[in-house]
């Protein structure tokens, strides 16, 4: 029905070739597809719209924003992104956008913890995960019999590594994020934004973490939900 083409730079990032220059109000948004900007033209990324507008609000301000969304991406290895390679560029904002999917991205490879000695180690699958792969049929018993989800965690599981996860974002902002901006005095913003089946069921998953985020007044956290609605 359409096509888009992506570009990269030297950073492996879909965006331009950033400048270093610190007459530059610079702007960083970190993220996974929804940032990047999968299914758009490379000019319609919410961050280069952003850049447009306030472009337009005062012309005689320099800005630049830094497309630093990744697909399949969560925001724990994003803080690495931003920690090894971006924080060079003297960023006066920076943006994290967080999802319901980065919750399931979390529960699949782990907290900080996947990244240790220069190796990422995601946690490790079910001992039948290998006959999962290859058989619909076993995929089939898996799921019908045990009533796993996608994730092939039961319900009770799934509750629990949901906490889990929330709770290993929850501590990569108020612990590595806001030190990384004290450190290098830039305003950290988080966005929490819904998917489409929490609109249709009236239910954000990140409600908690958006009640514990928004105490912390050193960080403006926006929630997405109600706009969304």
């Amino acid at each position: 029905e359409f096509t888009y083409t992506h570009t990269f730079n030297s950073l492996g990032l879909r965006d331009k070739e950033p400048v270093i220059d610190t007459s530059i109000v610079t702007i960083i948004g970190l993220g996974d597809s929804f940032t990047e900007g999968v299914g758009s033209p490379q000019d319609s990324t919410w961050l280069k719209l952003l850049e447009d507008n306030l472009k337009r609000l005062d012309p005689n301000k320099k800005i630049q924003t830094i497309n630093g969304g990744s697909n399949g991406s969560d925001p724990i290895a994003e803080y690495l992104l931003l920690e090894r390679q971006l924080i060079s560029y003297n960023p006066k904002i920076v943006v994290v956008c967080i999802n319901n999917s980065d919750i399931s991205d979390v529960i699949v490879r782990g907290g900080k913890e996947r990244f240790t000695n220069g190796i990422v180690k995601y946690s490790d699958g079910p001992w039948w995960e290998f006959f999962y792969s290859y058989s619909y049929i076993f995929r089939s018993i898996i799921h019908s019999f045990f009533n796993l989800n996608y994730l092939l965690l039961t319900d009770k599981q799934n509750e629990i590594e949901n906490k889990r996860a929330i709770e290993n974002l929850k501590k990569s902002i108020v612990t590595d994020y806001k030190n990384l901006a004290k450190k290098y005095s830039f305003k950290l913003v988080v966005v929490l934004h819904p998917m489409q089946y929490e609109l249709e069921q009236n239910k954000f998953v990140l409600d908690d973490l958006f009640s514990v985020l928004k105490k912390d007044t050193s960080i403006l956290t926006i929630n997405l939900y109600n706009e969304y609605s």
